[in-house]
């Protein structure tokens, strides 16, 4: 699907000149080994380092288990910040991803260890999507392999490579990253002709970074708008180009209509993206020019050497058109002004939005700004051989010399974050101990709370204690990652527990239909009340209390006086009796659109109090049940995700090949049986009148 088949690898063995004859392809295979042994230390049983690793490791678990293996796409998960809709801000690319290598392995593969190897799989996958890229620039098959090369050694710790994915946990991002580099070089390759496989790479790609990394596509706006920007300096305007783009976008919207229908048809509010800021915009290029954040300083300075001598050439001199083709400025360009206009976006764009395409955007500037450096070595060799559809180049020494020296960085390591690839070290015994404990005192419709507070830190590596425990256990937390979820409940409020009193601290819990907590010893007096909390471990600076008596999943909220007692527990659906009293009542499910609420089978407007579902109860005895339903947009996106399909495999040769094989069940050879005998017909008479002999 990328060029040419599997037997295209094989070596040549004539010899021509002073060099060997091969497929170009073996430089996609040397760049994709360098990233295996960039990650040789992932591969294996066991959980790579990250802080949001857990946490994704535990929501791919759930969505295997509880939707995927009863036939949902989507649904609602108790597992993190008090229960959301499973897969709103970041799609079920990776889950399903995970899921589908756990069923072909038959289970044997834990739920960490396939984490671990997308993750991997995704890092080492920028190598050969950034020559696919390079060649579709006319970059030669050594200088789109050089740029593949480099680009391992693009490491931003709120971005691609290793620093975000195995410091930070971004695995669903890395994902996406060459799936972002075939959506541009599928943009190349259709302004330059129709092709109905780059086509559908391009519409397939761009539905896979939709469903597995949403953020990512704001920035692959631009990096679009870009590239056609630069390249259209060169290429004549025409329609026809732009339509070719235009139906690969409509593809990839069709087949990813699954998901993102359900997105659009949520309303919020929407919680913050991203919890970090970004520096000004001159600091930012002077971190990226002196290689801080984002490379080493050696990688740095020799992308921007070669940076200065691309432009130097397109600007001085006709010669280097021909160097670099239609695609020139496009190579020198692209990164350097991805870099300035997601940084403008960021100030444009208030809120999180743009903030995340400031800190994503660093890393895919900084994939492209190697681009240059497959140019100038080309420059160096002199290399003419740059037609996409030779089958065979000349691989000369300096050719050798040249991949060799673009594969130190990665092959040594020299990249940020480059001791974070490996997998994360045991937890501690405090921690294995807690994990002992909540299996042993929670139900499973009890939550836990991490009370997050400075000096109270069991992180074992860049791993976050609390969503370990949830991935542990398999029990739900209050705690987890805001961003990733959209929600109208204060996903941190377990960062201000300790500044609320032990009063208002029980009332919230009981709120959110936390049973347990986890708090630093020394800050129980001021969190926890002695007379509504037990305390049931107390292991170095950690104790775990449990609420005394049942969890309601409900609370009282002002006059109110209402008990309810829960009677039916399932991730989407609560009942409960009404035990006495009445009034508002607080229930513990965060106030979303697909949740329904009756009293004695009677519906009851949705109304919500600060994020949760909010009801009237009346006096006496009443059943109070809530449901969470998949809406029209749920439906109707599976509707049109399956008429997408069903259109493209129409149009791309589907009806073809339907065509081919009912013509070939239509001449398929009649059964072997007796025929009646008709004059003039049967087969010939026998030479010498003898009959002829059985073929052997």
């Amino acid at each position: 699907m990328l060029g040419t088949t599997v037997r295209t690898l094989r070596v040549r063995a004539r010899r021509v000149g002073a060099g060997a004859a091969v497929s170009p392809w073996w430089i996609v295979g040397l760049v994709t080994l360098l990233g295996f042994w960039l990650t040789r230390h992932l591969y294996g049983s066991g959980m790579p380092q990250g802080d949001d690793v857990p946490y994704h490791v535990a929501r791919d678990s759930f969505a295997f288990h509880d939707l995927f293996l009863h036939g949902h796409l989507d649904g609602w998960s108790p597992v993190f910040n008090g229960g959301s809709q499973q897969f709103l801000i970041y799609g079920p690319g990776l889950a399903m991803l995970c899921a589908l290598a756990h069923v072909l392995t038959l289970g044997l593969v834990s739920q960490p260890t396939l984490l671990g190897i997308f993750a991997s799989l995704g890092l080492v996958g920028t190598a050969p999507a950034m020559y696919v890229l390079g060649r579709a620039m006319r970059l030669s098959p050594v200088g789109a392999g050089v740029a593949g090369a480099m680009s391992l050694a693009v490491s931003v710790p709120f971005g691609v490579g290793a620093s975000g994915t195995f410091g930070n946990g971004l695995v669903p991002h890395q994902v996406s990253v060459p799936f972002f580099l075939l959506v541009m070089a599928g943009v190349v390759h259709l302004t330059r002709a129709p092709s109905r496989r780059w086509t559908l790479v391009t519409a397939g790609s761009a539905a896979m970074i939709m469903v597995t990394h949403s953020l990512s596509l704001p920035i692959l706006a631009p990096a679009v708008a870009l590239l056609l920007a630069l390249g259209f300096v060169r290429i004549p305007f025409a329609l026809s180009r732009i339509g070719r783009l235009a139906a690969a976008g409509v593809a990839g919207l069709g087949i990813s209509a699954w998901w993102w229908l359900p997105l659009l048809e949520n309303p919020g509010p929407r919680p913050p993206l991203a919890t970090w800021g970004t520096a000004p915009f001159a600091t930012r290029l002077h971190d990226m020019i002196t290689g801080q954040d984002w490379a080493h300083p050696a990688v740095a300075a020799v992308a921007t050497a070669c940076l200065a001598v691309v432009v130097v050439r397109l600007v001085a001199t006709a010669r280097s058109e021909r160097w670099l083709g239609d695609w020139g400025w496009a190579i020198a360009l692209t990164g350097p002004l991805l870099l300035g206009v997601v940084q403008v976006l960021h100030y444009r764009i208030h809120g999180d939005l743009g903030l995340s395409m400031a800190t994503r955007g660093l890393g895919y500037a900084g994939l492209l700004c190697m681009l240059p450096v497959g140019a100038v070595a080309d420059l160096v060799l002199n290399d003419r051989q740059t037609a996409p559809a030779r089958r065979v180049i000349t691989l000369r020494p300096r050719h050798v010399a040249l991949l060799a020296l673009a594969c130190i960085p990665a092959f040594r390591g020299d990249l940020p974050a480059a001791d974070r690839l490996v997998k994360a070290p045991p937890p501690s015994s405090t921690l294995v101990d807690a994990a002992r404990t909540l299996r042993r005192v929670m139900h499973p419709d009890d939550l836990f709370a991490w009370v997050n507070e400075s000096g109270f830190d069991q992180s074992f590596g860049p791993v976050h204690p609390d969503m370990w425990l949830v991935m542990k256990t398999g029990h739900s937390s209050l705690n987890g990652l805001g961003g990733n979820s959209v929600t109208p409940v204060d996903t941190y409020l377990p960062y201000h527990l300790t500044e609320k009193t032990p009063p208002e601290v029980t009332s919230l819990m009981d709120r959110a239909g936390v049973r347990v907590l986890i708090v630093q010893t020394t800050s129980m007096p001021k969190v926890v009340a002695p007379a509504d909390w037990t305390t049931v471990s107390t292991e170095g600076t950690m104790t775990i209390v449990v609420r005394k008596g049942p969890n309601r999943l409900s609370v009282a909220t002002g006059a109110g006086t209402t008990k309810l007692t829960v009677t039916h527990w399932a991730n989407e659906a609560v009942d409960w009796t009404v035990a006495g009293g009445s009034g508002p009542t607080a229930l513990a499910i965060p106030a979303f659109t697909k949740w329904s609420v009756a009293i004695d089978g009677h519906g009851v407007p949705l109304r919500q109090q600060e994020g949760y579902v909010f009801l009237d109860v009346p006096p006496g005895a009443h059943t109070v049940t809530a449901r969470y339903h998949r809406s029209l947009g749920d439906h109707g996106g599976v509707v049109l995700t399956l008429v997408a399909l069903v259109v493209i495999f129409w149009t791309f040769g589907g009806d073809e090949l339907i065509r081919r094989a009912t013509a070939s069940r239509s001449k398929a050879p009649p059964p072997d049986h007796p025929s009646p005998s008709v004059p003039g017909h049967g087969p010939p008479p026998a030479i010498g009148g003898a009959e002829r002999p059985p073929l052997t």
